[in-house]
Order: C-alpha cells, then sequence, then structure tokens
C-alpha cells in the first residue's frame, strides 16, 4: 500500500512539473516568440509578418496583447490553483530599487528617440515586455517546480527552459542568453521573489538604452 502511494505521488509530482512546462511553453509562444520569429497566424496578426518589419504601432499592439495574455494566466491561476503568490511580496529593498530604475526611466522618457521611437514609448514597452517574460517563467512556472522538485532543481529547469526559449526562435546559441538565465533563475530561488530578477532584466534594457 505504501509502495503505491509513494508511486502515485512521484507520478503526481511528474504530471505537475510536466504541466507547468507545457502551460509555460505556450506561454512563451504566444507572446515573446513573436519577438524573435514568424509565430504562424500569429506573428501576420499582430505584426503585420516577420518582427524585423513591424512597424511602431505593430510593436505596441503585440506588447499589449502579451500583457494580456500573462494577465489572464495570472486571473485563472488565481481563481484555479491554489499555488501562493509569496513571490511577488514586496520589501523596503525592493521599492527602493524600482525608485531608482523609475528614475532612469523618466530620464530615458524625456529623450526624442530610443531605437526608432519616442523614449516614453520604448520604456514603457520594455517595462511590458520584461515583466511578460519574467512573471511566467520565474514567477508562474519557477514556483510550481519548486513545490515538487525542491528550488535549486526548479532554479535549473526553469533556467534552461528560459534559454531553450530564446535560441529555438534565434535560431543560434547566445552567451548572454545563458548567463541571463541562470542569473534571473538563481535570484529568483536566493530570494524567493521575482522582483531581484526582473530589476535585474529591466535594468540591463534601461542601461543600455541609456549610453545609445
Amino acid at each position: 500500500m505504501g509502495i503505491h502511494k509513494h508511486i502515485s505521488g512521484r507520478l503526481s509530482g511528474v504530471v505537475s512539473v510536466v504541466a507547468a512546462l507545457l502551460a509555460w511553453s505556450f506561454v512563451w509562444l504566444t507572446t515573446q516568440s513573436l519577438f524573435m520569429g514568424n509565430v504562424p497566424v500569429l506573428s501576420r496578426w499582430l505584426l503585420g509578418g516577420e518582427p524585423v518589419y513591424a512597424s511602431v504601432s505593430h510593436f505596441v499592439i503585440a506588447t499589449l496583447w502579451c500583457a494580456a495574455v500573462v494577465g489572464f494566466l495570472s486571473i485563472g491561476r488565481g481563481i484555479f490553483t491554489r499555488n501562493n503568490f509569496a513571490f511577488l511580496k514586496l520589501s523596503r529593498p525592493v521599492i527602493i530599487g524600482y525608485v531608482l530604475l523609475a528614475a532612469v526611466a523618466i530620464y530615458l522618457s524625456f529623450k526624442p528617440e530610443l531605437l526608432a521611437m519616442p523614449g516614453w514609448l520604448q520604456v514603457i514597452l520594455m517595462i511590458v515586455g520584461t515583466a511578460s517574460q519574467d512573471l511566467p517563467a520565474f514567477g508562474y512556472m519557477q514556483t510550481a517546480i519548486e513545490a515538487k522538485l525542491g528550488k535549486t532543481m526548479a532554479a535549473c529547469i526553469v533556467a534552461a527552459m528560459f534559454m531553450v526559449g530564446h535560441f529555438v526562435w534565434m535560431g543560434h546559441a547566445d552567451a548572454l542568453i545563458v548567463i541571463a538565465a541562470v542569473v534571473f533563475a538563481f535570484a529568483r530561488r536566493t530570494t524567493g521573489t521575482i522582483y531581484l530578477t526582473h530589476m535585474i532584466h529591466l535594468g540591463f534594457y534601461l542601461l543600455t538604452l541609456l549610453f545609445l
């Protein structure tokens, strides 16, 4: 009886982890992949074709689409699962970090043009875009896998999935993506919240824009 219970528990854990990976893969395919390659139907519908040829208005539409998908995912997760939202708990250092990032973001917003669009628009798209990547991966997926496999294994799996999600659509490996995936996943593992991960992610993009 004990053996059957043990096997049933392990099988349930495997199913839960696979379900989390598949759910994230679907969200990634329908959101962030749009900015890296040609996703059948969605790319033409939201971007008018390949992302490299997309107009500013198409990028805005696609970013809003990503935010909507992640928003519905968040609502659904809150209604249909009992996983906690502890990874969203705020603290004073987090608030201070975001205040500093906000100062950089406000400064950049007054630039007349950043990457072929108004500074304020580029900043908004980057904030929404990074949050739309980080919340499903290092928030929801990592939390679900942690509950079954522990924090370190979850961080390793999520980092690997984040790399694969980029490499499949980019068509090549990139050392920066590897480093980012590991840093993001283990920042989430170490702090227990998503904020340091998001601050590093967003901060990298904002500082890149600052020196353009």
